[in-house]
């Protein structure tokens, strides 16, 4: 397949492991692929996030980004219910 030149029909769950510049590393079909900004834009429909308070010392994560900041950033991309 040309790159570009998507046929995708359904589609599954992928975790996102990494950032490097504008490719986000993701896991799919047992091999790490790149995703860009813009695919990800025209193919995803539904991003789940997982945070638990084990993941954090002193209400920070190991990166120091503040719990309460972080869940009230993620409720700017809550797009409703998924039918």
């Amino acid at each position: 397949m040309k790159r570009g030149h998507h046929q995708i029909v359904g589609g599954h769950y992928i975790p996102a492991v990494a950032r490097d510049g504008d490719i986000v590393s993701i896991i799919t079909w047992g091999a790490v692929l790149g995703m860009t900004q813009r695919f990800y834009e025209h193919f995803n429909n539904i991003a789940v996030v997982h945070l638990t308070d084990e993941m954090l010392t002193g209400g920070k994560t190991i990166d120091g980004f503040d719990r309460d900041a972080l869940v009230a950033d993620l409720q700017q991309f809550n797009t409703g219910q998924v039918p």
